[in-house]
């Protein structure tokens, strides 16, 4: 199938009723052209009504809730604040998944490629300093390595020490869910 993703700067606007427009038009065209329809950052649209202040923030939830009930193609969202999406939303989505933190092999294996796609050499002394680090994610790898390109690390306990800063961020600040 062919994809349609759409986020918040495609289907937002400034003008009353715009936005539920914008979102209807999504849902036809991914319905009319037979086409995977990606919301990433869905919270953005289907944000718990009883947060809202404004009329237009309980259409443009309702606008939502309602192309997602009518709509016969397949709809993949994305968010990393399932607990602020609105409780209706939920009983919309057949199947949810969750991603979270990586595993104790999983952040084996992703520091093991890494290492070497980074050119240092990781060896089994550094598995206990992996082993600790319990709140990665393959997106603090990727922070990591994209960091790596502009302030290269010279010894292997730097890109360590990059991959913990990147936990410490969470420390306190995450429940142990991180999406679906």
């Amino acid at each position: 199938m062919k994809v349609l993703l759409k986020q918040g700067s495609d289907l937002l606007s400034p003008y009353v009723g715009e936005c539920e427009r914008n979102i209807a038009r999504a849902f036809k065209q991914a319905q009319d052209n037979d086409m995977l329809l990606i919301f990433d950052e869905v919270d953005t649209f289907l944000f718990a009504r009883a947060e809202g202040q404004r009329s237009w923030e309980h259409s443009m939830v309702n606008e939502m809730l309602t192309q997602i009930e009518r709509f016969e193609g397949l709809l993949v969202v994305s968010t990393n604040l399932m607990s602020g999406l609105d409780p209706a939303a939920l009983r919309r989505f057949d199947l949810k998944l969750n991603f979270d933190y990586l595993t104790l092999s999983q952040r084996q294996c992703f520091a093991e490629q890494q290492a070497v796609r980074l050119g240092l050499n990781f060896t089994n002394g550094e598995l206990s300093a992996i082993n600790a680090l319990s709140l990665l994610t393959p997106g603090d790898f990727a922070a990591v390595e994209r960091r790596h390109r502009f302030y290269p690390f010279r010894e292997i306990d730097e890109w360590i020490e990059a991959l913990a800063d990147e936990c410490k961020l969470k420390q306190g600040k995450v429940s142990r869910r991180i999406g679906f």
